[in-house]
């Protein structure tokens, strides 16, 4: 398929989350739990929609930091739909790490562990940042009570990932600590990623694209 001007990595990963809708997609090993493609992609959808109903909107800064476990893809694969850049944060990070990281990407919302939501706040708090804060486990913003909450319930079939400039929008904020040991952010812009997706889905012979 030829790169159109319009066409980003969310329409990639949204397309291809419908293939297979039978097949299981995650397992957390932990656990044992398993989700198919179908689940996944009906997640991600209601998160999206959640996402832009709350005022997102493709240039916003979301950020994810937490374990391996059947959640923290949802709002990575929404992120994509959604035009909104993608940070990952460390799980391990001390206060001061997040302080700088947020301080340089200035997320306007977090997926994070319930451990982790004070040291969020925190480092929010002393930078002025209003970020909002969704806990993946937990009682308090549960990703499921955040999609509860601000899900239209609209007919998934009708969902449409969204149009954006992708020379203007980054998709991913990479972070590394550089030479000097400060963190630092690397920002890359969807048509790398999505070219290299492509060459090595057609070196195993998925054309249909």
């Amino acid at each position: 398929m030829d790169i159109g001007p319009d066409y980003h990595i969310g329409h990639l990963v949204f397309e291809h989350l419908k293939r297979y809708p039978d097949v299981v997609l995650q397992i957390d090993a932990a656990t044992g739990g398993e989700e198919t493609y179908a689940s996944v992609l009906s997640r991600s959808i209601r998160l999206a929609r959640s996402l832009r109903a709350i005022g997102l909107k493709p240039g916003d800064v979301l950020a994810i930091g937490g374990r391996n476990h059947l959640n923290i893809h949802i709002p990575f694969y929404a992120a994509l739909f959604n035009g909104l850049p993608i940070v990952g944060v460390d799980p391990y990070f001390k206060y001061e790490e997040i302080y700088t990281l947020f301080k340089r990407v200035k997320p306007t919302i977090a997926f994070c562990q319930t451990e982790s939501i004070d040291i969020y706040a925190k480092a929010a708090n002393a930078l002025g940042l209003d970020i909002k804060l969704i806990a993946f486990d937990g009682e308090e913003s549960t990703l499921t009570k955040f999609v509860q909450k601000y899900d239209t319930g609209h007919p998934e079939p009708d969902f449409q990932v969204a149009e954006f400039d992708i020379d203007k929008i980054y998709v991913f904020l990479i972070t590394t600590s550089g030479t000097t040991g400060n963190v630092k952010a690397a920002a890359f812009n969807h048509k790398p990623f999505m070219t290299k997706t492509l060459a090595i889905l057609r070196v195993y012979n998925q054309q249909n694209l």
